[in-house]
């Protein structure tokens, strides 16, 4: 979850646009999930899990959905911002 949310906001300032930003982060997180499990498997004391990965995969995945959510809820909010200024103007 944080490893995705720091991914998306430490990649913002090159791709300014949200769902290509969360994209690009979703998928480093999830590449370095299977890093890290592929070297657990290589280990002889630890083992590598496909449960993990699934479990780690849905976190990042929830994280840039919030985040999604969030760049929804801003867009409607500066939508709905610039509707009543023109209302109040009487445009």
């Amino acid at each position: 979850l944080l490893l995705s949310y720091l991914w998306y906001w430490s990649l913002l300032p090159r791709w300014p646009t949200g769902k290509k930003t969360s994209l690009i982060a979703f998928s480093l997180s999830l590449a370095y999930v299977l890093f890290g499990e592929f070297h657990q498997s290589v280990l002889p004391s630890r083992t590598g899990s496909p449960w993990d990965l699934l479990i780690d995969g849905a976190g990042a995945f929830f994280m840039q959905g919030i985040i999604w959510l969030r760049l929804r809820w801003e867009e409607t909010q500066a939508r709905a911002s610039i509707i009543n200024e023109r209302a109040w103007r009487g445009l």
